[in-house]
């Protein structure tokens, strides 16, 4: 963070403050006694880092300064902004607040701790015309100044949703999903919570059918089941009726795996045939003939995948159909397949 200093007055000001005479005489000058009175000046250490930003360097200069509070072991930070430029700037509070941020910054990695210090600002003005700019952050904030005050700066709001109940949660359908589903993610066997989780989707009007799409994604991407048929069956029993819920699709999320491994061993034997093929045929025939066979063997693979997958959750006729594309006759020639 050492920078170069290029400006005379910049110059004058850093070096003239680096002398502990000058500094102490300063600060008992310029703190207020209520201040100056927690500080043992006779700790002070001149800190060689700049905080201020590249672009206003030719206008700013700063100087920190490392104290330890009277009889603490605990350090304070006296920072000077010294503004030379006479043109305003209006956010000169918020400067600084970004400045003691960088400072706190510093001051972790220097003593590779959790605590933060305590940091004392003071802004040194050499302008021709009286600051105009207030140095108080909340003005910044104009009319709502007192909203501001009451509402920053202040302990965050946690939401902890594990320690939250689940009728805390679910008071609330829409965010309400989101929350029950980041509770009870990480248990075993989600199924258990499932049940109540479509409860709270069945309620949640058409509009959110994209909402609700995107929620059974994640579930059907990033959440265990020990038994995927009963989670098919229990949004099919909650959310069936539902004209904006398409009930084919959902079940091609559950059981992507299928589809996965069938792509995958279409890929293999496809790979397989063309390079047999095109020893036979010649480079250019087997080439050919190899991605061919071998496309369509995938896609044929895939889909019986799917269709054994449907078939041991005993679904329909016409959906099976639906979401694996294949025919009648070969359905019903899997099931006979299946159960003998």
């Amino acid at each position: 963070m050492t920078t170069k200093i290029h400006q005379p007055h910049d110059k004058l000001f850093r070096n003239a403050m680096q002398y502990l005479p000058v500094a102490k005489d300063f600060f008992c000058q310029f703190l207020p006694k209520a201040v100056l009175n927690q500080i043992d000046l006779e700790t002070l250490v001149f800190c060689k880092d700049t905080f201020v930003d590249n672009e206003l360097k030719k206008s700013q200069v700063d100087v920190l300064y490392r104290a330890k509070l009277n009889h603490k072991n605990q350090s304070v930070y006296l920072y000077i902004l010294v503004e030379h430029q006479s043109t305003e700037d209006e956010l000169i509070a918020l400067r600084l607040l970004e400045y003691q941020t960088k400072i706190m910054r510093y001051h972790l990695s220097q003593t590779r701790q959790k605590c933060l210090p305590i940091i004392y600002p003071l802004v040194f003005y050499t302008g021709e015309k009286k600051l105009a700019s207030s140095i108080d952050l909340f003005d910044l904030f104009k009319e709502q100044k007192d909203l501001a005050k009451s509402l920053m700066f202040s302990p965050y709001r946690l939401i902890d949703v594990k320690q939250l109940s689940d009728e805390d949660l679910i008071a609330y359908q829409w965010a309400g999903a989101l929350s029950f589903i980041y509770k009870h993610r990480a248990l075993g066997d989600f199924v258990t919570h499932f049940q109540t989780l479509l409860q709270i989707l069945k309620g949640i009007p058409n509009e959110g059918e994209n909402y609700i799409f995107s929620m059974l994604k994640y579930i059907s991407n990033e959440i265990k089941f020990n038994d995927t048929k009963i989670a098919y069956e229990q949004i099919q029993n909650e959310l069936s009726g539902m004209r904006s819920i398409k009930m084919g699709t959902i079940a091609e999320l559950f059981f992507e795996d299928g589809k996965q491994e069938g792509l995958q061993l279409g890929k293999q034997e496809g790979l397989q045939l063309g390079k047999q093929e095109g020893l036979q045929l010649g480079k250019q025939e087997g080439l050919q003939l190899g991605k061919k066979e071998g496309l369509v063997l995938g896609m044929e693979k895939q889909s019986i995948a799917v269709a054994k997958k449907c078939i041991a959750m005993q679904l329909a006729m016409e959906q099976i159909m639906k979401i694996s594309g294949l025919s009648r006759q070969k359905i019903i020639a899997l099931q006979t397949q299946m159960s003998t």
